[in-house]
């Protein structure tokens, strides 16, 4: 069975990986991003290692939309 904590919200994607909601949304509309899944319907959930392995496997979207940087401090 696959652990919760294995399944990324776009808010986690946006803190762990500097990638803008935004952007994941977009990726979806035009079928290009990484693969997911709706939860209840509504919620949308990443596992994380196939994230991970479409971030290794598709270096192209990440060049093409601007992330979104962390200020700090």
């Amino acid at each position: 069975m696959a652990s919760v904590a294995k399944q990324l919200s776009e808010r986690e994607i946006e803190e762990e990986y500097n990638i803008n909601a935004r952007t994941l949304q977009g990726w979806r509309t035009r079928k290009k991003g990484p693969p997911y899944r709706k939860v209840a319907g509504t919620l949308v959930r990443y596992d994380r290692a196939e994230f991970e392995a479409w971030l290794q496997s598709s270096p192209q979207f990440l060049g093409e939309t601007p992330l979104r940087s962390r200020k700090t401090g």
